[in-house]
């Protein structure tokens, strides 16, 4: 398995990161982000929104527990920080996104991991110290370690 480690010393840095990552995204790609409160997991999503024409009013879908931007694909974001457990993120209806025809991004992705499609896209954010931020990216699936190989050379160049 493919992990790639970031380290970000900028919120700047972080959404540079998530706009990487969104050049690699497809339809029907799963990712969750994970990481403890103000690690960055939506100063991420907001680069990945960004970078794929969404717009630059991104928030934490905490207290909606869905927010849908309008990009060059749909994207579904969703915050799992607010649910009790997986079985509550079915009763919302979550598979309709997460198998629909746009990209579903899963903040706090890590508490609901049982119901995650296989093949999705793992990102932990890790408090370091101030503003840096240990990144790690990762998934079990063939087309994702490809797609990680070629992040891995865009960061080395």
């Amino acid at each position: 398995m493919q992990k790639l480690i970031k380290i970000s010393i900028s919120p700047e840095i972080t959404q540079e990161i998530g706009a990487e990552i969104a050049k690699l995204l497809m339809i029907g790609d799963v990712i969750s982000v994970s990481g403890e409160l103000g690690t960055g997991k939506t100063c991420l999503i907001g680069g990945i929104v960004r970078a794929l024409g969404g717009g630059d009013n991104i928030t934490s879908a905490s207290f909606t527990m869905l927010s849908v931007y309008d990009a060059s694909v749909p994207i579904y974001h969703f915050d799992a920080y607010r649910l009790d457990d997986s079985a509550q993120a079915v009763n919302l209806g979550i598979d309709d996104y997460i198998f629909g025809k746009g990209i579903t991004i899963i903040e706090w992705g890590d508490r609901i991991k049982n119901i995650l499609p296989d093949g999705s896209l793992i990102i932990e954010i890790e408090y370091i110290e101030d503003e840096t931020r240990k990144i790690t990216i990762f998934s079990n699936s063939e087309k994702w370690q490809e797609r990680i190989l070629k992040l891995r050379k865009i960061w080395i160049l």
